[in-house]
């Protein structure tokens, strides 16, 4: 469904992830607790989600930007994830030298520069920089060269395998824009086959089968099956999780229970603004995690604390965005 250019499903998903990652966040330090590790490990189909979101609506919107839609495109991505990632960076600087002068040196700044270390979250950024060209190359190939297309394809789903079967021999954040384009891939064939009867249980049936199979071959050879611990870089068993995850959720996401306004309202809100709460979230996190080490939480409260604050603050940056004329 769609309206005013915008498909609800789509926007829903997204909401519906960063919440879902806020989640993810506050939990990992409650691991202790059974409640708190299975909803830390069940939402961990969000990043997949983010990013087929990302994939679908670039295939959708792509041709319509006009003379030269690749040129324009890298430069709206591009501006769009870093100006925002390095002004995070600063800020969230400022903050950890306050409390933690120590781990500020001149390699961890310049590993935050370049994202290629340095704060842990600063992989997603650098995922989404790294499937820029990854998503207009096989916009490209899939119309005009097919076989390219099929083959980057299979290359892809060989390097899940591959990962489940071996750990990465480089470090991940230069390798991991192989294994995370298969979501990409799922996404250009979603557009393409979503309105046939046959593709919704089929998708279903398959990535089930494939996270079920992969299950069973990490319990096999004694390994994680912790989410977390088979995504850096993301193996078959994390994508069949999130590819699964993200069907069953577009199509519930169609029903009328999902298009009330009170839950439409806060979800589309964290939907639209999702990078620029991605950030802020991190940041409440650490904030007080640091700082206010001795406020007895608990993982619900934590959650819940964290993303209020992080809707309020957000809220607070819209209106200054308004005062400037910045958004609309």
């Amino acid at each position: 469904m769609q309206t005013s250019g915008r498909n609800l499903e789509i926007d829903s998903l997204r909401g519906t992830s960063i919440f879902t990652m806020i989640l993810i966040h506050t939990n990992a330090y409650f691991l202790h607790i059974p409640v708190a590790f299975a909803l830390w490990d069940i939402s961990e189909f969000a990043v997949p989600a983010f990013i087929f979101c990302s994939a679908y609506v670039f295939f959708l919107k792509f041709e319509s930007l006009g003379k030269n839609p690749d040129i324009y495109y890298v430069w709206k991505r591009i501006k769009r994830l870093l100006i925002l990632y390095y002004l995070f960076l600063l800020i969230n600087i400022v903050f950890v030298y306050v409390g933690q002068p120590k781990r500020i040196n001149t390699l961890f700044i310049l590993k935050n520069l370049f994202i290629i270390g340095g704060f842990d979250f600063n992989w997603l950024v650098l995922l989404f920089v790294e499937l820029v060209p990854v998503m207009i190359f096989l916009f490209y190939v899939g119309k005009k060269s097919p076989l390219i297309f099929y083959l980057y394809s299979f290359i892809s789903c060989v390097s899940l395998f591959f990962l489940l079967f071996f750990h990465s021999p480089v470090n991940y954040r230069y390798i991991m824009w192989i294994p995370w384009s298969t979501v990409v891939v799922a996404a250009w064939f979603f557009i393409r086959n979503e309105k046939k009867p046959w593709f919704f249980p089929l998708t279903l049936v398959s990535s089930l089968a494939v996270f079920l199979f992969s299950r069973a071959f990490l319990l096999s050879q004694h390994q994680s099956i912790t989410q977390f611990n088979n995504k850096y870089p993301p193996n078959l068993y994390h994508i069949s999780y999130g590819v699964f995850c993200v069907v069953i959720l577009y199509f519930l996401l169609r029903y009328p229970l999902f298009k009330s306004e009170i839950f439409m309202k806060p979800i589309h809100f964290l939907s639209r603004y999702s990078y620029e709460v991605f950030f802020v979230h991190i940041l409440m996190i650490y904030i007080f995690r640091t700082f206010f080490k001795t406020i007895p939480f608990t993982w619900a409260t934590f959650f819940v604390v964290v993303l209020s604050l992080t809707i309020c603050i957000q809220l607070a940056i819209n209106t200054i965005k308004k005062m400037f004329q910045l958004i609309d």
